[in-house]
């Protein structure tokens, strides 16, 4: 009678372990693995698409206030310039302007001639203002430009006019003009501007011509600080809302605080502007 091989049957039984595939057990195990892994991979990957969204949302809402900020800088700087200047260096007295319009002040009643208007609304001031460009042509080189606000879109008007026969300042509530959209989104263009007269009775105006405060003939706004606020288009969640004061210390008639909501990021930026050109009156 032949002796049973152990080790052949241990072979055996190893060989048919091998056939019979994973226990349950080790299939339990691998897919809780597995699971583990995807979920870490899963919140990796949430996580930078937030990152994503929230840089995004930042850039743009920072790209937005700046192009504000670069218009309205700019036009406010070169308001009130009355001279038309050759490349040359020499000057074009048919493209200058020999005075703004006249303007009767609502308060005062008094007929002035000034080259801005700033419009106290709360935080989103309307501006109107004129001046010469002479980066234009001479036939184009009159300016008259505006900005209102249209909800929350801040808008922009800006045309051409002759220089001999002149033209009114832009209302910019007026409705029978075409203003273009600037930026959406921007909460807040506050202006605020410095008078000339340290014995004005207040020197720092919320809106202009201000008679009382910065009497029009001896004095004159010689610089103005803007501060634009935009807010993201799209929301950026777990941004807490916070209140941004927009006015400045000692401001006349000025509130100034805007409120940004709740899951969106807001971005202030402000600047200050001098009016040189306003003094010539």
């Amino acid at each position: 009678m032949a002796v049973p091989d152990p080790r052949r049957h241990a072979r055996v039984r190893a060989r048919r372990r091998g056939e019979a595939g994973f226990s349950i057990t080790e299939v339990l195990i691998a897919a809780a693995v597995l699971v583990v892994v995807l979920g870490i991979v899963a919140i990796y990957f949430g996580q930078q698409a937030t990152l994503t969204k929230r840089t995004q949302a930042r850039s743009d809402t920072q790209d937005r206030a700046r192009l504000v900020m670069q218009l309205l800088t700019q036009d406010l700087s070169l308001t009130g310039g009355k001279t038309y200047i050759r490349s040359d260096g020499s000057m074009d007295l048919t493209a200058s302007l020999a005075k703004c319009p006249d303007y009767t002040d609502p308060t005062s009643g008094h007929l002035i001639s000034p080259c801005l208007l700033v419009v106290n609304n709360g935080v989103q001031d309307s501006l109107s203002m004129m001046y010469v460009n002479s980066l234009r042509s001479t036939t184009d080189a009159c300016r008259t430009v505006a900005y209102r606000f249209n909800g929350n879109t801040l808008e922009r008007y800006d045309a051409s006019f002759s220089c001999t026969t002149g033209t009114s300042l832009v209302d910019p509530s007026s409705t029978s003009l075409t203003f273009n959209p600037v930026a959406d989104d921007i909460l807040a263009v506050d202006v605020a501007l410095t008078c000339s007269s340290s014995t004005a009775t207040g020197t720092t105006l919320a809106q202009y011509p201000d008679e009382a405060s910065c009497p029009y003939g001896s004095a004159y706004p010689r610089s103005a600080t803007v501060t634009v606020v935009a807010e993201s288009k799209i929301p950026v969640p777990g941004t807490a809302s916070r209140v941004i004061d927009t006015s400045t210390d000692g401001i006349t008639g000025e509130t100034g605080k805007v409120t940004c909501p709740t899951d969106r990021f807001c971005y202030e930026i402000t600047q200050q502007v001098l009016l040189p050109n306003l003094k010539e009156g």
